[in-house]
């Protein structure tokens, strides 16, 4: 029976061997296998729903709960299907589904990772131990600064080159100086004592003078005096002979002072 607010209609179905038979208002409508017909299911407001198998099947949910009737067309394994649907079990089969697709994946997963897991425990195995590795880091650092200090004393020692090669430069000057000086020069001894004779000597220069001015002062004498000048003379040639000597020993001095006083750097570890 379906009630459209406006109209009752009584719908009889009749299932035959070969085909289905509805009566609606002692009208006969029949279709073939399990359809139904087209003015039975306006009546009965179906409508066509498609299945996960792409199979479209007539639904129809108003009035009617007979299973017959809901389920229009479609072969057993596709109506359990849709009823199975209608119960909500399809929601449980995508489940399962899913829950077989996650352990497969997972599975598989596994069984990567557990390849994974002997490829690397092989690479491990086959590694050479380095377990003293931190020794060889501390030994290097060492050696590292032992580097670094001879470095720094090779650069001291390219500063004492340079300062003697510039001491053996002065050192050929000089002896430049000593190769043109008189052999006499050679006698420190008798050099020493020509510096006290000209000291003397310089004494005696200025006593001369001073008896020399003194004597232009006094007043003409008729004696005679007799005052060898040619010696004086001599003496004062000697004076200045002296005196030229003198000049020569300080610069050789100078020269010597100037070669020992080298500074050496006593921080250089093996000079």
């Amino acid at each position: 029976v379906v009630d459209d607010n406006d109209h009752e209609y009584i719908i009889i179905r009749q299932v035959t061997p070969s085909k289905n038979l509805y009566y609606l208002d002692d009208q006969e409508f029949g279709g073939f296998g399990r359809e139904i017909p087209e003015e039975i299911q306006n009546i009965l407001e179906m409508f066509v729903v498609e299945l996960e198998n792409s199979e479209k099947v007539d639904l129809h949910f108003f009035d009617q709960h007979d299973t017959p009737f809901m389920v229009a067309r479609g072969s057993a394994g596709t109506r359990s299907k849709l009823l199975g649907r209608i119960a909500g079990l399809h929601t449980l089969d995508r489940g399962i589904v899913a829950v077989n697709k996650d352990i497969r994946a997972g599975n598989s997963a596994l069984k990567t990772r557990s390849m994974d897991k002997d490829e690397l425990q092989q690479k491990v195995d086959n590694v050479v131990d380095t377990s003293n590795s931190h020794i060889l880091h501390d030994d290097c650092k060492t050696w590292l600064q032992e580097i670094a200090s001879k470095l720094t004393t090779l650069n001291k020692l390219k500063e004492l080159q340079k300062a003697h090669s510039e001491i053996v430069a002065k050192g050929k000057e000089t002896k430049k100086l000593f190769n043109r000086l008189p052999d006499i020069v050679v006698d420190f001894q008798k050099i020493r004592e020509d510096i006290q004779r000209r000291d003397k000597l310089v004494v005696l220069q200025s006593a001369l003078t001073s008896f020399d001015q003194k004597i232009g002062a006094l007043p003409i004498a008729e004696v005679d005096v007799d005052i060898d000048f040619t010696e004086v003379r001599e003496n004062i040639q000697k004076l200045h002979s002296l005196q030229e000597y003198d000049h020569r020993l300080n610069t050789i001095d100078a020269q010597i002072k100037t070669l020992v006083s080298i500074k050496f750097d006593v921080d250089i570890g093996g000079v």
